[in-house]
């Protein structure tokens, strides 16, 4: 219906302030339509949504709803490029990230692979795998995450098990960088005597009290910072050995250590359980929950790394490190 919706467009482009409903019209008309927009109207109207996407005064809702325009209008990248760039920070409400994101990706510009790499460790969990999710999908980004992974740039750990599996199966030579890193996998071969010992449950469990009770909890016994025991798939004793020798082997993004400076100076260390448009929740070492504002937020920078610590097998023999092993196939 031409006609319609060119009446409908000159009414858009009439509004002094046009509305989230205006913005998502307008998205859909710009998907809907192959031609350039350079005339003035079409000026007028992305000056604004540029405008509004980067107000922090503004809601959350008129946020997303501007940044539904931009990543779409190819003239104006240059201008949209660095607002998208400013949406990218710790401080700015998570679901704005996300619609930041969104036009990253639709845009398929060649800046955004590097740009996205340069803030990379102050994106939180659920940014980062929207990120990865838009950069594996689209070929010409995908060749860029090879590289950054053969570089050491990106790191394994930064994939969750999904992302890694995908992007093994798009580009098979991802595999040789998705591997297991050189200093653990030294570790796994120093210590692999234990997979040849049988272990006592009842001797492991008094290991697993002063190494690992710290972070994961088996009844009564230890604190619930890290991933549920309860819930592992593989039991095999090869499989808990490598979880133990290399934590960071096929940790989920979910559990990523971060690290967050408030303005005053304030350091606070611990897992992202949870994010709202002004808030982020940090699951802390004592076992305690921390919320911090955005707008407080000096800093956020991930530590690429499982809050469990490698080496955790320093110090025990074979033998115990066999009983260890024990107790945790023995969690149910």
């Amino acid at each position: 219906y031409p006609d319609q919706r060119s009446t409908l467009l000159q009414r858009l482009f009439q509004q002094e302030n046009p509305s989230d409903l205006d913005f998502r019209l307008l998205a859909h008309w710009l998907d809907s339509s192959k031609r350039e927009k350079t005339d003035p109207d079409w000026t007028r109207i992305m000056s604004e949504a540029r405008e509004r996407a980067d107000d922090s005064g503004a809601s959350e809702k008129e946020r997303r709803s501007a940044l539904l325009l931009l990543g779409r209008h190819r003239p104006g990248w240059a201008d949209e490029f660095p607002v998208l760039v400013r949406c990218l920070t710790p401080q700015v409400p998570n679901e704005v990230q996300l619609a930041a994101v969104d036009a990253l990706i639709r845009s398929r510009r060649d800046a955004v692979p590097e740009m996205v790499l340069e803030r990379w460790p102050s994106l939180s969990p659920t940014v980062r795998r929207a990120v990865l999710d838009g950069l594996i999908a689209y070929q010409p980004w995908r060749e860029r995450v090879l590289r950054f992974l053969e570089g050491g740039l990106m790191r394994p750990r930064d994939f969750s098990v999904t992302q890694q599996q995908r992007l093994s199966r798009l580009a098979p030579e991802a595999a040789t960088w998705l591997g297991v890193p050189q200093n653990r996998e030294k570790a796994l071969k120093a210590r692999s005597g234990s997979l040849e010992l049988a272990g006592n449950v009842k001797t492991g469990r008094e290991h697993f009290a002063a190494r690992c009770a710290l972070c994961h909890q088996v009844g009564d016994l230890g604190k619930p910072i890290g991933p549920d025991l309860r819930a592992l798939t593989n039991r095999s004793k090869a499989a808990v050995f490598a979880a133990i020798l290399d934590p960071n082997r096929a940790v989920e993004p979910l559990y990523l250590a971060y690290t967050a400076t408030t303005v005053r100076g304030e350091v606070v260390y611990g897992t992202l359980v949870s994010e709202t448009g002004n808030t982020l929740t940090f699951q802390q070492l004592s076992g305690t929950e921390r919320q911090l504002l955005r707008a407080d937020l000096e800093s956020l920078v991930s530590s690429q790394a499982s809050l469990m610590p490698e080496g955790l097998e320093a110090g025990l023999s074979d033998q115990e490190l066999a009983d260890l092993i024990a107790f945790v196939q023995s969690i149910r």
